[in-house]
Parts: C-alpha cells; structure tokens; sequence
C-alpha cells in the first residue's frame, strides 16, 4: 500500500468512529458481557444494565456505581459503555 492510500482510509475512518468520553456524574449503559454467548446460532439482544459514573482513569476505564449506591468490584473499559439519555 502507498502512503496516499494510507491517509485515505485512515480520513474515512476517522469520519466513522468518534471516541467515547463519558465525565462523572454520567448515566451510562453498559454492555453485559456475561450474558453474551459466543458463536450462538441465534442472534440475542444486547442486555444493557444503567449505570452513574463514579470515577474517570486516565486510560479510558472507568468507576462506576448503580442507582443503590453499590459500586462495582473493577472499572470498565470505555468501549463497553455508551451514553443514556433518559
């Protein structure tokens, strides 16, 4: 590939793919990795969980805390998390 390529598919893909920042205080959905089954013949909805943000890492992982005031045991990772608007 030539450079000239290169810089093409990096500008489309960054139009694409915008970076997740969440601040504390945010209420956010996370994804429930548990629940998902691998190579499962049949597709199943996503089960999403809310959330409030905590605590933000430096890194992208991130505190959180249920509406119960429980905290959970590790961060998340950014890319598990999206914005709820409720």
């Amino acid at each position: 590939m030539n450079e000239a390529h290169k810089k093409r598919v990096k500008a489309q893909y960054d139009k694409i793919v915008h970076p997740r920042v969440f601040s504390k205080g945010d209420l956010v959905l996370v994804y429930d990795q548990d629940k998902d089954t691998l190579g499962a013949r049949n597709f199943k909805p996503m089960k999403y969980v809310p959330f409030i943000i905590k605590k933000v890492f430096n890194k992208g992982p991130y505190d959180l805390v249920d509406f119960n005031g429980n905290v959970l045991p590790e961060p998340i990772n950014g890319i598990y998390l999206k914005k709820c608007y409720a």
